[in-house]
Order: C-alpha cells, then sequence, then structure tokens
C-alpha cells in the first residue's frame, strides 16, 4: 500500500474524478497534490495516484516522467 497523504487531499482526487469524463484526467492534478505534500514524486507518489484515481502504476509514471 502507497503512503498514505491527507485526507483534504484524498477527498479533491474523489471531487476530481468526478469532474472529468474520464478518470485519467485526474492523474496530473493527482500527482500535482502528491508533489505539494511529499516535495517530490517517487514510488510512493506514484503508487497512491495510481490508487487513487484508478488506474495502473505504469500509466501514472509514464504520465509522471513524460512531464520531467
Amino acid at each position: 500500500m502507497a503512503r498514505r497523504l491527507s485526507d483534504q487531499a484524498e477527498k479533491r482526487i474523489e471531487e476530481l474524478k468526478m469532474k472529468y469524463p474520464s478518470v485519467r484526467s485526474a492523474i496530473m492534478p493527482a500527482l500535482y497534490m502528491a508533489q505539494e505534500e511529499l516535495g517530490h514524486i517517487n514510488q510512493e507518489a506514484i503508487l497512491w495516484v495510481s490508487e487513487k484515481v484508478g488506474v495502473s502504476p505504469a500509466h501514472v509514471a509514464e504520465v509522471a516522467t513524460f512531464y520531467t
């Protein structure tokens, strides 16, 4: 299980998932939230985003590394 972020971050992810027609659209905002709370994006952050958004860790990693 990935490290848990704040309850506020988890609530915001749920709101984002409902806002977008595709849950994949919430990946970037979720990565940003994880970076804000952790100070960086590591494997734990990727796993957290994966669990919360409902996509594979590989897909989240692809999105995260594409922009770095």
